[in-house]
């Protein structure tokens, strides 16, 4: 794919014909399990939508081809601005044609995987953590998640919307690709992050905690500039309008404060706020860097906490 995009890129009707087909490949429909067990009622989980949606669907409407490829470019060109990368957005390393490219396939790969993960964590994750307490009363539910993984994971804890059937008891982001500004009750204006109730609502009834480093490139670099290219999160802010939990920890939150990881043995104390972001640098090297005894003893502490 990535051969025919560079192909493209230097005709515009060549490079409309392969986004049309890349978008087609990207956006074709999960395949829908067959349930074979009934699931039991349950009251507790409201149904919620992503209102970023909207703005991934323009990406790929063919009638916004101009405003898409403006934005492809623009995304492309912060990818080389310097100051951009050191404050965890769109930053150095990707130039040229070949940003157009990387752009393209980035915001095609981030709107897929996005959708699935707040449907998955909507209606799959949440019922089934709902169910699980129907049938194990005082039951502990930890839940920790990677990458998109942590979007999954938020997205149930919103549609729980703090029943305490279903609260689950910690809430572990590890490396989350979703906006940092996602916990914030001012950024963006007016109404704050699409998931500042489970902050501000206390949905979860222990303690979360965010890993982030920089030297997470895939959430440092290509998914700020896929939420670029989206044109979401666009809110004034910093360190960067479009960066990611796993780059730069929550922001604009005055619940969260932030820490080092520590290694293991060591003592954390969570007794302060309620979100505490990790500066992981010491643990991870990248974003699949986290089976580690850091990151594993980061976790257990806030399951104790």
């Amino acid at each position: 794919m990535r051969e025919a995009a560079q192909a493209a890129i230097a005709n515009e009707k060549k490079f409309e014909d392969f986004f049309a087909k890349a978008a087609a490949a990207f956006d074709t429909p999960d395949p829908v399990p067959q349930e074979t067990d009934t699931p039991p009622e349950i009251d507790s989980v409201v149904d919620v939508s992503d209102p970023d949606e909207r703005a991934d669907k323009k990406i790929l409407d063919p009638d916004k081809k101009a405003g898409r490829n403006a934005a492809l470019r623009k995304a492309g060109r912060q990818a080389g601005a310097k100051d951009d990368f050191k404050s965890g957005g769109a930053g150095a390393g990707v130039k040229g044609a070949g940003s157009t490219v990387v752009g393209a396939l980035n915001i095609l790969t981030f709107y897929k995987m996005k959708k699935r993960a707040g449907f998955v964590g909507s209606r799959g994750v949440a019922h089934t953590l709902a169910g699980l307490r129907l049938f194990s009363d005082g039951l502990r539910i930890h839940m920790s998640g990677h990458s998109f993984g942590a979007r999954v994971l938020t997205m149930a804890t919103l549609a729980l919307n703090g029943s305490k059937q279903a609260t689950p008891n910690t809430l572990c982001l590890i490396q989350a690709a979703f906006s940092h500004n996602s916990f914030s009750p001012r950024v963006p204006k007016p109404q704050g992050g699409y998931f500042r109730p489970v902050v501000g609502k206390k949905f979860v009834s222990g303690k979360m905690i965010v890993t982030h480093t920089h030297n997470d490139k895939a959430v440092t670099i290509a998914y700020s500039i896929a939420s670029a290219a989206a044109g979401q999160n666009a809110a004034a802010g910093a360190p960067s309008i479009f960066g990611g939990l796993g780059a730069n920890g929550t922001q604009h939150t005055d619940e969260a404060t932030g820490i080092k990881m520590q290694a293991p043995g060591s003592a954390y104390d969570f007794s302060s706020k309620e979100i505490y972001n990790l500066e992981a640098s010491a643990f991870v090297s990248g974003h699949a860097d986290v089976r580690n005894d850091g990151v594993a003893f980061a976790i257990c502490s806030a399951m104790g906490a």
